[in-house]
């Protein structure tokens, strides 16, 4: 059995000593080394920092077959950088957006149907204001926003599962603060997704347990 993430840097874990939301759930769930694969899950972070949902489209079947092996679950956490406003241009729609999702679900498809997409989380508008660290890019709420409700119409339609915490991120951010330089999850950012996600990882790992039987 293997569960597959897919996302960009909040996925990989960047900044976040501790690994991310990803290994956070991953040193819960994942069994040790002698375990059976077939049986037990096994976690594979895919995450890229960066990443769009185009470019994930682009690499989602090829990665996902070449590590298919007995019950599969596919975990897809995109959307914060084709939010992404560069130069004063913004960097995706978000009509092309859910054609992107589209793509993925099809992609993954293939292999299992297994799937469930996770949330954007909120950021900080005045620390992602390109002023406030010298930059060309920036991310707004607004924006965010945007890509958070073109997911959630589109797993709504598709009936694919989906995990939401936008709101309560932005609400514990205001409260503790949980990211960094105004969009990268902190530790404790990290921490927040994690216990959001898991209970649904849980019930992925359960769903391909009884399949595997």
């Amino acid at each position: 059995m293997r569960i597959l993430f897919y996302g960009d840097s909040s996925v990989y874990g960047l900044h976040d000593p501790a690994g991310g939301w990803v290994q956070r759930i991953r040193s819960q769930l994942e069994p040790g080394e002698n375990a059976d694969a077939t049986s037990s899950p096994e976690f594979y972070n895919l995450g890229i920092a960066t990443d769009t949902a185009a470019n994930v489209a682009k690499r989602v079947s090829f990665e996902t077959s070449s590590r298919k092996l007995g019950p599969l679950g596919v975990i897809i956490a995109i959307g914060l950088h084709d939010s992404l406003i560069f130069d004063g241009v913004d960097m995706n729609t978000t009509e092309l957006f859910r054609g992107e999702l589209k793509q993925i679900k099809a992609s993954v498809g293939q292999y299992t149907e297994d799937i469930l997409f996770v949330g954007i989380h909120s950021v900080d508008d005045e620390l992602c204001h390109p002023k406030a660290h010298g930059k060309k890019y920036c991310f707004t709420n607004e924006r965010v926003w945007q890509f958070e409700q073109a997911l959630r119409d589109y797993c709504a339609e598709s009936g694919d599962r989906l995990v939401t915490f936008y709101e309560a991120f932005k609400e514990r951010n205001a409260e503790e603060g949980l990211l960094r330089e105004g969009h990268y999850p902190n530790s404790t950012g990290h921490d927040f997704i994690a216990q959001a996600v898991q209970p649904e990882v849980e019930a992925m790992v359960g769903r391909l347990t009884r399949l595997s039987a």
